[in-house]
């Protein structure tokens, strides 16, 4: 987090803002995961964890990928 260090110049801060985002990550590969599966089995037929979502982007999806976050 070179950046970071840059911008707060405060370790302290810095150990907090990672150990933060850390437990966010955490939370969100394993806790919101199966809160959305229980959420989604109320009204849904089916509602899937570990989902692959599969496939290959052509070239042409690519190109129109470049040409859209360049605006």
């Amino acid at each position: 987090m070179p950046f970071l260090a840059r911008l707060i110049q405060d370790n302290e801060k810095i150990a907090a803002y990672s150990f933060i985002h850390s437990m966010a990550t955490t939370l969100g590969m394993s806790i919101y995961e199966d809160v959305s599966v229980i959420i989604a089995s109320e009204t849904a037929e089916d509602a899937f964890r570990n989902y692959g979502v599969g496939g290959v982007i052509s070239k042409d999806q690519k190109k129109q990928y470049r040409i859209l976050s360049q605006n």
